[in-house]
């Protein structure tokens, strides 16, 4: 699976653009909830961390129970290109009610620590994925429904480059 180990390191390369750009800024400066009463920084970082973490966990245990795994439905990839076209639009929209709200009290450097450590989870599963699972159900997306292994990937680095839209505009807002 050369093609999904590609991609997962796309997403890391992806992520550590933004991060390394974030270590020039004080932790208040990653606190600073905007006037608007939106996120800060680290809770967007939060937010793609959990996001991400519970992703990678739950199809982890799929492969990990070795559950037997039904292909991926037409129906459901056009959902999955669906749910790529809504991440890449600037379009806002509440992140799934089970998710808690991302917490702001998280310093920088283990924030950065944790996603090198997710990233390497996420190359190895993606370098390990078994063959004849690519095309199967693997995640069920609240919103889209159930993702292959690559739709999986997909839909982080584009939940990523969906809140980087907001990330710009916490940057702009700073005192710098």
């Amino acid at each position: 699976m050369e093609k999904l180990f590609r991609k997962a390191q796309k997403l890391s390369t992806l992520q550590n653009g933004d991060l390394s750009r974030f270590e020039n800024y004080s932790q208040e400066q990653m606190w600073k909830v905007p006037a608007d009463g939106g996120w800060s920084l680290t809770q967007v970082l939060n937010h793609l961390y959990m996001t991400q973490k519970g992703t990678l966990n739950f199809v982890g245990q799929q492969l990990e129970d070795n559950a037997c795994l039904e292909k991926i439905t037409w129906r459901e990839r056009i959902n999955a290109w669906g749910l790529t076209y809504y991440l890449r639009s600037k379009k806002k929209f509440k992140a799934p009610s089970r998710l808690p709200e991302p917490l702001n009290d998280t310093k920088f450097p283990e924030l950065k620590a944790k996603f090198e450590k997710l990233q390497a989870q996420c190359e190895d599963l993606a370098g390990k994925f078994p063959n004849h699972k690519a095309k199967s159900k693997i995640f069920k997306h609240p919103r889209a429904g159930w993702l292959s292994i690559t739709d999986v990937i997909d839909f982080m680095h584009n939940h990523w480059y969906h809140h980087q839209f907001q990330m710009q505009r916490l940057e702009n807002g700073l005192d710098k």
